[in-house]
């Protein structure tokens, strides 16, 4: 055997990975991905493996094992600034909590959506239309019992008219429009080209 054949038959594995490290229990784990959030260079790998594992819950058990992920991981994400790719994380875990997803869940979901929403970037913006739009989703399923307040709606309603109207990036106007469309039928909205 050459010595390329040799390496080539070692087992791969993850850069600077331990035998403790292979063995951490979940909540040590989570401890390291929250770590890991907070640097450019390891949040993208973090936030996929949160988005791999709440994947993984809903292959084995759908939004009833997602939704305590989601709840448990709140905590982690939400003060971690308007960024696009945390509020992308926070959509896709909350798309594959449904239709178990919590109240409280859906509370902080909700804040989130509608502060990302006046964000200066505009991916980020996009990002938060998303997750207002399965937020808005799952609180009009009747098992959730969540009904959103009235004061709630009429913030949402406006802030969706003027981000459809007068929002700088054509791809967030256009999503402005169908969520607004979708979530207050018989609201129609002109678009700005």
């Amino acid at each position: 055997m050459t010595a390329g054949a040799a390496d080539a038959a070692k087992p791969v594995s993850p850069a600077r990975a331990t035998v403790a490290e292979s063995s951490r229990t979940p909540s040590q784990v989570m401890r390291r991905l929250e770590e890991m959030l907070d640097s450019s260079v390891t949040s993208a790998p973090a936030l996929a493996t949160v988005g791999l594992a709440s994947r993984m819950l809903h292959a084995r058990g759908g939004g009833l094992l997602v939704a305590p992920f989601l709840d448990a991981w709140l905590p982690a994400m939400l003060p971690r600034g308007a960024r696009a790719e945390i509020t992308h994380a926070l959509f896709d875990l909350a798309y594959h909590s449904q239709p178990c997803t919590s109240t409280r869940a859906v509370a902080a979901l909700l804040k989130r959506a509608h502060s990302d929403a006046r964000s200066a970037d505009a991916a980020t913006r996009s990002a938060a239309l998303k997750l207002l739009g399965v937020v808005l989703a799952v609180s009009q399923l009747p098992e959730q019992g969540v009904s959103l307040e009235p004061a709630l709606i009429e913030p949402l309603l406006h802030q969706l008219r003027e981000m459809a109207t007068n929002d700088p990036a054509h791809d967030v106007r256009k999503l402005a429009v169908t969520l607004a469309r979708t979530a207050f039928l018989g609201k129609p909205m002109m678009t700005a080209s």
